[in-house]
């Protein structure tokens, strides 16, 4: 489930929730994609209980690439 998402003509950045029923796991992925001749893809998996920590790392990306 998307949470956040900024896009723009050079990246994108998303916020999401992602459940895994079958492994009983709920983590949030923050994801950063490059758009470009060389796209790039970077992502980073928290716990479900560091959502607070998500959220920031999400607002850093945000403010990076956003603008």
């Amino acid at each position: 489930m998307l949470i956040r998402m900024c896009n723009t003509d050079d990246f994108s950045v998303t916020l999401a929730l992602d459940i895994d029923d079958g492994a009983e796991l709920i983590n949030l992925i923050v994801k950063t994609v490059w758009h470009g001749k060389n796209r790039t893809i970077d992502f980073k998996v928290f716990g479900a209980n560091e959502y607070k920590e998500a959220l920031a790392y999400y607002k850093k990306q945000e403010r990076m690439f956003c603008k």
